[in-house]
């Protein structure tokens, strides 16, 4: 009896079904992983898109690196979901294999040309040298060989609502994800300046027992008459005045951490660095930072003034902190319309993207500490905060965490458990269809 016209085959080929399955498992996760790593920080995956264009000489807008990084995190995601879902497996088997075609050829060559030191495929989790970057993908290619394989190869062209379902979810929980990312920072730093971190440890002025220290072989030569000779420094107290220092021959045995927030540098309007005073352990400080300040998204003098003012009711101040050139004609006149009744300052701009996805962006320092931070979609509602009001310096309480979770990620997480709902409808119908296959052939 022939079989329907409709129905799937698969192309006659020598691989094992299990090597396709354990393919589409490996290429789908790492796909997904890295499709969220990205979308954690679409900022930080906008400013290596921009890196990227630097390196090349081409000018990219940040409209558009914002732009392509959520489209880039938002394929890479949903093409790992339908890998491991097998959701329009035929279709993303070609898009796959093209893809990391694509990725090959561009590792291979900056694995050459060396334009960056950081392909940022895994955003800031996890920092890859280009050489491993382009082993990994060749790797993924040969897997996405076999993938392509291994797809199904439909006669009839026909399209299961169970997969156009699963793709949009894919999608619509991919964009709530990254817009929240974005609109209220990401929901894991993966940066130094974390939330309760020590910002002086971080720069280095105070001991941090998580760095590694440097280790010496400490030797020094010293001269008696003619004679030279290498001595520890156990054996130096030992010696008369009748040696003389000659050299210092110590060797560096393995070398130590750097701490992580060097570039941390607050310069005031004189020029002179203040970041041990900002720093200080009794100071109390809102640090509002803008890597562009003709580009910061609240320029309201009374919501600045608002801030100052809580800041100094509970014994602290608000210090604007910018990348601009204050001498400049432009910036001059943006301070002057702000009517700034708190200081400003000078902060590197890279550092202040490092420090803070956000422009502006608020961050609380008690002492040192890093008490709190606050993109600039929130500070309306932080002024209006009766908590904050009183208690701006102080800790988060961890039920505060869960109520800022749950008004954070309920489109996410409303949208995931549709998802795992359909997902787990879908499998017992599929299911069911298997059984009935089998029924028949009996």
């Amino acid at each position: 009896m022939s079989q329907p016209i409709d129905t799937l085959d698969r192309y006659r080929n020598p691989i094992p079904t299990f090597a396709i399955r354990i393919a589409r498992l490996v290429v789908g996760v790492l796909f997904l992983l890295s499709g969220l790593m990205k979308g954690i920080d679409p900022l930080g995956t906008a400013y290596k898109i921009e890196e990227y264009g630097s390196a090349f000489g081409i000018p990219v807008d940040e409209t558009l690196s914002l732009i392509g990084s959520i489209a880039l995190s938002t394929t890479e995601f949903t093409i790992g979901a339908c890998l491991l879902t097998g959701t329009f497996l035929f279709f993303t088997a070609w898009i796959t294999l093209m893809l990391m075609t694509l990725f090959s050829l561009f590792a291979a060559y900056i694995s050459i040309a060396n334009p960056i030191t950081d392909c940022g495929c895994f955003g800031d989790v996890i920092h890859v040298p280009n050489s491993a970057t382009l082993a990994k993908n060749l790797i993924l290619l040969f897997l996405s060989v076999l993938i392509f394989l291994g797809r199904d190869r439909p006669r009839v062209l026909r399209v299961k609502n169970s997969d156009v379902i699963n793709l949009v979810l894919f999608i619509l929980f991919f964009l709530s994800f990254a817009d929240t990312n974005y609109r209220k920072l990401p929901a894991l730093d993966f940066r130094p300046y974390k939330v309760g971190k020590s910002l002086a440890k971080l720069k280095g002025y105070e001991a941090d027992s998580t760095l590694k220290q440097a280790e010496y072989d400490y030797k020094f030569v010293y001269k008696k008459g003619e004679v030279e000779m290498t001595f520890n420094i156990d054996e130096i107290e030992h010696l008369d005045s009748t040696w003389t220092y000659v050299r210092d021959a110590s060797k560096l045995i393995s070398a130590g951490d750097i701490a992580p927030a060097t570039d941390f540098m607050v310069i005031n309007r004189d020029g002179v660095e203040i970041t041990p005073d900002v720093l200080s352990p009794d100071n109390k400080v809102m640090l509002l930072i803008t890597p562009d300040i003709r580009k910061m998204q609240l320029k309201e003098t009374s919501l600045l003034n608002s801030l100052n003012r809580i800041a100094r009711e509970q014994g602290g101040s608000l210090m604007l902190l910018m990348s601009n050139d204050m001498e400049s004609g432009e910036i001059k006149n943006i301070i002057s319309n702000l009517n700034p009744e708190y200081s400003i300052a000078y902060l590197d701009e890279t550092t202040a993207k490092t420090v803070i996805r956000s422009n502006p962006g608020l961050v609380v320092l008690d002492g040192s500490i890093i008490r709190r931070k606050v993109s600039f979609s929130d500070l309306y509602d932080l002024i209006e905060d009766e908590e904050f009001s009183e208690h701006p310096f102080d800790p988060l309480p961890k039920s505060y965490a869960w109520k800022e979770f749950l008004l954070t990620w309920w489109r996410s997480i409303i949208t995931f458990v549709i998802f795992l709902i359909l997902l787990f409808v879908d499998i017992k119908k599929r299911d069911k269809e298997k059984k009935a296959i089998l029924q028949q052939k009996q």
